[in-house]
This record gives structure tokens, C-alpha cells and sequence, in this order.
């Protein structure tokens, strides 16, 4: 095996025990990055029109979200197609975070649901939220499938769940309820992949591995490298201050000059 690199790194003893609350840890510091982004640049965000600062900015926003969940925001004649809300606004949000540059169309869609306007609110479903379907779980069950599969029969801390999901709501103000909702899942879930991992996360490489992360990164945060990288003897963690889910979805001129470091050198005192 040869140099071995990790962006977007989950922390394996979390996901593998099904508490997997660090994943999202930098979630709400991200979500705050574009309101105070959207009041910098007035030009790029229509949101900032409806705010004196970014504090009141997010705290409109969040009060429009909790609004969904008991009234959903209808933009055509079909009560089941063509309706916004709680489960819908928050997957817009969060694949929005997963990627900055669809951040002007997520203001477009939240400007358009604070001013009812439908044509502006429609955005949303270009976020990766598709609107309800007659049939709501066909298609939607693949992360539960592989989240809840993977985590051994035997790792399933049942016991725990009330405190698990008291962490979950108290710690995370995005995600802390979806994340919350797939945890009870495992309780019931029948299932276990074939050949799921029964190890430990430690080891000594022949050559020392290169773990990288951000503290603005919303679902696999800088902390679940440093977490990850503690196992591997001689590994070396890089951090960023991009938004985003990894390297891989923002340009960066100098993160293939450090790569291109990392492989010709080996280790971080050459980087």
C-alpha cells in the first residue's frame, strides 16, 4: 500500500457504536458562517435585505424552520407534491452547507419562504430537497440502510438512547433532531452487513498517513481527524478553514501544492 491520504474523515469508534455525535459538531459554526457571509455580501445574499446583522439573520431563519414543521409552506396545487416543509427545509439546508457555492440559491429559496414568495421559494427543491412523494420512503431509506448496518448487533448500546438523544437536541441545534431520529432507528434495525469491521482503529503504517479536516466542515469536522488519527502511529492531520465537506468540493490553490508535499516527503516536518 502506498501513501494514504483522508479528507472528510468520520470518527470510526463513534460510527461503528451508532453515536455518532461528533459528525456534526461544526454543523451549526458552518450554518453561522452564511448568515454572517450573506450580511458581508449583500450583493451575492437577497436574504440581507431582512436583517440588521447576521445574529438577527439566523434567528429569523430558524424561527421560519420551526414554523415549517406545523405550517408548510405550499408553491403549487399539489397538497403532497408541492409542499415545504420541516423534513424538506432541513435537507435543502444541509446539502446547501455540503457545497458554498449553492449558498446564493439557498437565500434565494429561504428570501422567497420569509416573503412568500413561491417562485423564489421553489429554490429549495434545487438543494438536493426533493418535495414529499405519495410513497415517502421509496428511495430514502439507503443511509439508514448502510448507517444502520454497519454498526454490529452487539455495539448497539440500547441503554444509553434518552442520554444519547438529550446530547444530540442539546449540543446540535441544526441536526440534533434528524441525527437524533436515525439513532432510535438502531434499536429495531434487524439487519448487519456482511463482513462488517469488528476491529479496533490502530495501527503502525509502513508510512505515516495524512488525516484532514476543518473546524468549519459541517458533516465530518476537524476533530473526527484528530479522533481518527490517534490509532495510527506517526500520522500527521491537516487543517483547513474552508466550508464545506472536504477539500474535494471547494478550490484551493495551495491544497494540491501540499499533497503533491505530502507524497514527495512522507511526513508533515517537509510539508
Amino acid at each position: 500500500m502506498g501513501k494514504i491520504v483522508l479528507d472528510g474523515v468520520l470518527n470510526p469508534l463513534d460510527y461503528f457504536s451508532g453515536r455518532d455525535v461528533f459528525q456534526v459538531t461544526a454543523t451549526d459554526v458552518s450554518f453561522d458562517g452564511f448568515f454572517t457571509g450573506c450580511m458581508v455580501n449583500p450583493e451575492m445574499c437577497v436574504l440581507a435585505q431582512l436583517a440588521a446583522n447576521a445574529d438577527d439573520l439566523r434567528e429569523r431563519v430558524y424561527g421560519l424552520i420551526y414554523s415549517l414543521k406545523y405550517n408548510p409552506f405550499v408553491t403549487g396545487p399539489d397538497i403532497i407534491l408541492d409542499v415545504i416543509d420541516y423534513t424538506v427545509i432541513k435537507n435543502a439546508i444541509q446539502s446547501a452547507l455540503l457545497n458554498p457555492s449553492t449558498w446564493p440559491l439557498l437565500a434565494t429559496g429561504l428570501n422567497g419562504l420569509l416573503t412568500e414568495n413561491v417562485m423564489e421559494a421553489n429554490a429549495i427543491f434545487s438543494l438536493g430537497a426533493p418535495p414529499p412523494t405519495i410513497f415517502p420512503n421509496n428511495g430514502q431509506e439507503a443511509t439508514a440502510g448502510i448507517r444502520l448496518s454497519d454498526v454490529p448487533l452487539e455495539r448497539r448500546n440500547t441503554t444509553s438512547f434518552p442520554q444519547l438523544l438529550e446530547e444530540f437536541h442539546t449540543t446540535i441545534r441544526l441536526l440534533g433532531d434528524s441525527l437524533s431520529s436515525l439513532a432510535l432507528s438502531y434499536k429495531d434495525w434487524p439487519f448487519k452487513a456482511k463482513g462488517a469491521y469488528m476491529g479496533d482503529f490502530s495501527a503502525k503504517t509502513k508510512r505515516p498517513m495524512l488525516f484532514v479536516g476543518s473546524n468549519l466542515d459541517p458533516l465530518t469536522p476537524l476533530a473526527n481527524a484528530w479522533n481518527a488519527s490517534a490509532g495510527f502511529e506517526g500520522s500527521v492531520v491537516l487543517e483547513h478553514a474552508y466550508f464545506a465537506r472536504s477539500t474535494f468540493a471547494v478550490y484551493s490553490s495551495s491544497y494540491p501544492s501540499l499533497l503533491r508535499q505530502w507524497y514527495t516527503a512522507g511526513h508533515g516536518h517537509e510539508m
